[in-house]
């Protein structure tokens, strides 16, 4: 066992005083925010959670850092994102806080990405990280009945 240690431990300084690996590989895939039915005579806001997952694999890697950016949607503005169906349109945000705070954006229109660190261990290569995505619509928007839908470019940037 001594022995063992005695080369893994300076397995472990290389891997962290060298660069950073380059057999590296993200993925990143979503679970989608669905409101549900939208009352517009609701004084309360309709809220939702979705979800962003990141899933990183290295050859020889200690830490992976990445960082997931949200598009502005079909309105092109992420601080007034919108939900349409046909010329209708409906008010809605996306955040990276549960107590809906923090826009989650791409850096422009007073969204951010948000940033996250993947920790790898040698025998446990690759790992997962699940974001949550809080959405809210709004209350009293007068809008007409319909299916209202918007869709969100994801970068990943790792």
């Amino acid at each position: 066992m001594r022995r063992i240690a005695c080369l893994i431990l300076p397995a472990f300084a290389a891997l962290l005083g060298g660069p950073p690996a380059a057999a590296q590989v993200c993925t990143v895939s979503t679970a989608g925010t669905a409101f549900g039915v939208y009352d517009p005579f609701a004084a309360a806001p309709t809220d939702s959670v979705g979800s962003v997952t990141v899933q990183c694999q290295a050859a020889v890697a200690i830490g992976i850092s990445y960082s997931v950016a949200l598009g502005p949607g079909g309105s092109g503005n992420g601080a007034a994102r919108l939900l349409r169906s046909g010329d209708s349109s409906l008010g809605y945000q996306l955040y990276s806080d549960a107590a809906r705070t923090q826009v989650w954006g791409d850096g422009t229109g007073g969204g951010r990405a948000v940033s996250g660190l993947l920790l790898l261990t040698l025998g446990r290569l690759s790992l997962l990280n699940s974001l949550p995505v809080y959405g809210r619509i709004a209350a009293r928007q007068n809008v007409a009945a319909g299916s209202y839908v918007d869709t969100i470019q994801v970068l990943l940037t790792y």
